[in-house]
C-alpha cells in the first residue's frame, strides 16, 4: 500500500517566516551560492546556520567556505537540497514515500536536526509487514536507531506476516542470517517455514538440507 505525504510546519514566528520568505524571492541579497549535482542555489549564511549544525560548523569557523561566495557540495542530492532549502525559507516540508529517504540521507549529510526527526516519525509511522526491513536497513546504515530499533520490534512481532512479503524472499543471504540469528525471535517453526520459502525463491533443490545454510537449525 502506497504511505501517505506528511507536511511539517514550524509553530510560532510569523514575521520571522515573512522576512525570510522575502530574502527567499530575492536572489540579490544571497552572499553564498550552494552548488551541487551541476545545480546552483543562492542562499543565505545566516538562515542555513539557523537551520543546520552543518552550516553553522562551516561559516562560523575557520574554514576557506566560511567567506568563499560559492559552496560546493560533493555527493549531495540536489533535489532534496532543493527542499531542505525550501523549509530552511519557508519553515515548511512535505515528505512521501517518494522522497523520504532522499531527505533523511540529505538531512543527515548536511545535519537538519528537524527534518531528521520529521523523516524518521515519518518512517515508523508507515512501517508494515511489506516494508520494515528495508526500513530497518535504511535506518542502521544511516544512523538512525530510532527507526531501526522500531523495525526490529516489528519483525519480532510480526515475523510470519513479514516472512510471506517480496521484500523478505529478496534478503541476501547473509542478511537473512543477521535477522534469524536473533535471539529475540523465539518462533521456530514458523523460521523454519520462512526459511524453506527463502530457499525456494532462491531456486534451491527442495531437499536441500537448512542446516546447511543456516547451523542454528536443527535437523
Amino acid at each position: 500500500r502506497g504511505m501517505p505525504s506528511k507536511t511539517a510546519k514550524p509553530r510560532g514566528d510569523r514575521m520571522g517566516r515573512s522576512r525570510r520568505l522575502c530574502l527567499y524571492a530575492n536572489p540579490k541579497l544571497a552572499d553564498v551560492t550552494l552548488v551541487a549535482g551541476g545545480r546552483e542555489f543562492p542562499c543565505h549564511r545566516g538562515i542555513l546556520a539557523l537551520c543546520s549544525h552543518y552550516f553553522y560548523a562551516m561559516f562560523s569557523g575557520d574554514f576557506a567556505e566560511s567567506i568563499a561566495a560559492r559552496v560546493e557540495l560533493k555527493e549531495v542530492d540536489p533535489g532534496a537540497l532543493e527542499m531542505l532549502l525550501d523549509f530552511a525559507y519557508t519553515g515548511k516540508v512535505t515528505i512521501n514515500q517518494d522522497n523520504v529517504e532522499g531527505l533523511m540521507r540529505t538531512s543527515s549529510q548536511l545535519h537538519f536536526p528537524t527534518i531528521q526527526k520529521v523523516c524518521s516519525r515519518y518512517l515508523r509511522q508507515q512501517m508494515d509487514a511489506t516494508n520494515c526491513l528495508g526500513i530497518c536497513e535504511f535506518g542502521e546504515s544511516h544512523g538512525c536507531p530510532e527507526v531501526s530499533s522500531k523495525a526490529w520490534s516489528f519483525l519480532q512481532e510480526n515475523f510470519e506476516a513479514v516472512s510471506l512479503q517480496e521484500e523478505f524472499l529478496q534478503l541476501s543471504k547473509e542478511r537473512l542470517a543477521v535477522y534469524l540469528s536473533k535471539d529475540q525471535l523465539q518462533v521456530q517453526e514458523e523460521q523454519s517455514l520462512a526459511e524453506a520459502r527463502w530457499l525456494h525463491s532462491e531456486g534451491c533443490p527442495p531437499d536441500l538440507s537448512l542446516p546447511r545454510w543456516f547451523p542454528w537449525v536443527s535437523e
